[in-house]
C-alpha cells in the first residue's frame, strides 16, 4: 500500500499523484517519525491510495484502515523520502546473481534517519552508499540477505549528516534461479511491473532537510559601511 497526498500549489514526488505520506509493505511495524520531524497534510490535501493485490483464485475481503496521528505542534523539519529507482530491469531466466543499482542525488543539506530496500520475490541483496563530495564512499547499509516478506525499514543508530552534492549508491541482486524458493517462474526474464511476481528495485530513504536559520531584522538605528 501507498499513500499520497496532493498539496495545492507543492511539488510531488514525481507520480503525479502527490508527495508519499506512508508505505506498507509485508513485514512492515509501526514507526514514529524522528523527533522534530513530520509530514504536512493540508485540509484541502487529495489523498492517492494505491493498493497492490495478488489474485489467488480465491474471493477475498479488504479492510485496510489509515490513521493520522497529529503533532501538537508543527515540527521543525519536514519528513521527505528519498529513492534511488532503477525500471530498466533486464533478468535473465534462469540468473542466480542478476546485478543492477540505482543512483540519486542529495540536492540540499540533510539528515539521514532511515532506508528501506524494496525488491520483489527474486531479490536477493541490496547496498546503500554515500558517494561523498569529497571523493570518498561510504556503505550506510547492507543487506545480504533479502526478504520480500519482512520488507524492514532500517534506522541509523546515530542520524547521519549528508552534504549537498552527496550521491546515493544502491546496488543489488536478483536470484531467478530454481535454487530460489521464492521464485514465481525462473524460466521467464524479468523486467519492472507492479505485481509481486514481476520485479522492482528501489533504495528508499527518509531525510529531513536542515531547517532554514531564521531571518535577521536589522537594526533600525544602524548604519551601513
Amino acid at each position: 500500500m501507498v499513500l499520497r497526498a496532493k498539496v495545492r500549489g507543492a511539488s510531488d514526488d514525481g507520480s503525479g499523484r502527490g508527495n508519499l505520506m506512508a508505505v506498507w509493505v509485508p513485514g512492515a511495524v509501526p514507526v514514529r517519525f524522528p523527533e522534530n520531524t513530520g509530514r504536512f497534510l493540508s485540509k484541502d490535501a487529495q489523498l492517492d491510495i494505491e493498493m497492490h493485490y495478488t489474485p489467488d483464485g480465491t474471493a477475498r475481503t479488504d479492510e485496510t484502515q489509515i490513521g493520522f496521528y497529529q503533532l501538537p505542534a508543527r515540527p521543525k523539519m519536514p519528513l521527505n523520502t528519498i529513492a534511488a529507482v532503477n525500471m530498466d530491469l533486464n533478468i535473465l531466466p534462469g540468473d542466480s546473481d542478476s546485478r543492477t543499482h540505482a543512483l540519486v542525488a542529495i540536492k540540499n543539506d540533510c539528515t539521514l534517519y532511515s532506508l528501506s530496500p524494496h525488491l520483489h520475490k527474486r531479490g536477493s541483496w541490496m547496498k546503500f552508499e554515500a558517494l561523498l563530495p569529497d571523493g570518498s564512499r561510504e556503505t550506510l547499509l547492507s543487506v545480504p540477505h533479502y526478504d520480500f516478506n519482512w520488507q524492514t525499514e532500517y534506522y541509523l543508530a546515530e542520524p547521519r549528516h549528508l552534504a549537498a552534492g552527496t550521491w546515493i549508491l544502491c546496488t543489488g541482486g536478483y536470484d531467478n534461479s530454481a535454487l530460489n524458493p521464492s521464485n514465481p517462474n525462473p524460466a521467464k526474464r524479468e523486467k519492472w511491473g507492479e505485481q509481486s511476481f514481476d520485479e522492482m528495485f528501489v533504495g528508499f530513504m527518509n531525510a529531513a532537510d536542515a531547517p532554514e536559520a531564521p531571518r535577521v531584522k536589522p537594526d533600525a538605528g544602524s548604519s551601513g559601511q
